[in-house]
């Protein structure tokens, strides 16, 4: 997907001859639990809420490989792994790339907060029609005004929210995660805590679904026992 240059953590080898780039892991816990207890929770979701396995998505509206995996995960996820998999949607816009991804992300916000069916709906929606929204997004406000017109959703409600940009901190605090998560492109994903990037086809990752799942819960926080 889309490259963010941002700060990364390197490790060097005691004789200095070497530099490593990756996640250093205390083999004593769950190799994901620290990227586990920093993950978001309070996000649009689909699946059941003591489902074993969490997938968190990193995710920006204007991205066309973002499209792509979403489309995968809407596919298949569902009907594959009904009561095992809860996804969660988390925002990354790329603005450096992408001109109207913080917008729509604002907009995802103003509309799915309270209600989790309509963000589900407007998440579809806007990749299914990213190739309608100019690059610049001069035409984005009309397109989601008409889009909740057509959804039945308050617009005078949604028109007040968009132009007072009242979601904005909101995406900021999803941002702010993810550089603490070392997310730097987009999609980025997390299954169960393990960082997965790029656009990935469904057989890599029902074959990451499916590891999880027989991961024994001692090393995995427990969740495999929906949570306890």
């Amino acid at each position: 997907g889309s490259t963010n240059l941002g700060d990364k953590v390197y490790y060097v080898t005691l004789d200095g001859k070497r530099v490593i780039s990756g996640n250093l892991w205390d083999l004593d816990q769950s190799p994901f639990y620290e990227t586990l207890s920093e993950l978001p929770i309070n996000l649009p979701s689909i699946g059941p809420i003591g489902a074993p396995v969490t997938i968190v998505v990193f995710s920006d509206f204007q991205c066309p490989y973002c499209r792509t995996l979403a489309q995968t995960m809407r596919q298949n996820i569902a009907k594959s792994f009904p009561k095992e998999v809860r996804v969660l949607f988390a925002d990354f816009p790329l603005e450096s790339k992408h001109p109207w991804a913080r917008a729509a992300a604002e907009a995802g916000h103003c509309i799915g907060d309270n209600n989790n069916d309509a963000f589900w709906a407007f998440h579809d929606w806007i990749f299914a029609n990213q190739g309608e929204i100019d690059n610049e997004g001069k035409n984005l406000r009309d397109k989601v005004l008409e889009f909740a017109k057509q959804q039945n959703l308050d617009t005078a409600k949604l028109s007040t929210c968009l132009d007072s940009h009242a979601t904005a901190q909101e995406v900021i605090s999803s941002e702010k995660k993810a550089s603490l998560l070392g997310v730097q492109q987009t999609p980025t994903f997390f299954v169960d805590g393990r960082k997965v990037e790029g656009a990935v086809p469904w057989s890599n990752l029902e074959g990451l679904i499916n590891y999880e799942l027989k991961r024994p819960a001692d090393i995995s926080l427990g969740t495999k026992s929906g949570g306890g």
